[in-house]
């Protein structure tokens, strides 16, 4: 992991002292990242082609989603008020790690996939 993205986010997020705790190994076409800050854990996406403007019509269905009672994970706003950011022509987002359980589609009935 790149010590300077680091101090990007530790910079855009006002957070010190943040580590790289692990590479995430689910998914495909990006590399995704745990980071810790003392005991606290945070999840950091990449998006592959897309700009600042998709990225946020992204997290506005995952918004919409929220207001309706569906349990989202929503990104961290920056302290610009923006839940992605730019590095190396690269957007990322910040989330707040979520330990939780993984389920695919071959694990929910015909109705919960509706």
């Amino acid at each position: 992991m790149n010590q300077d993205l680091l101090e990007k986010i530790e910079n855009l997020y006002n957070l010190s002292d943040i580590k790289f705790h692990q590479n995430v190994t689910e998914g495909f076409l990006s590399n995704n990242y745990i980071l810790i800050q003392n005991e606290t854990k945070y999840f950091l996406k990449q998006y592959q082609k897309a700009d600042e403007e998709r990225v946020k019509e992204i997290h506005d269905a995952g918004l919409f989603l929220s207001k309706q009672g569906i349990p989202v994970v929503l990104p961290i706003k920056n302290k610009n008020l923006k839940i992605s950011f730019d590095f190396l022509g690269v957007q990322y987002t910040l989330f707040p790690f979520v330990e939780g359980l993984k389920i695919s589609r071959k694990d929910l009935s015909t109705i919960a996939l509706k």
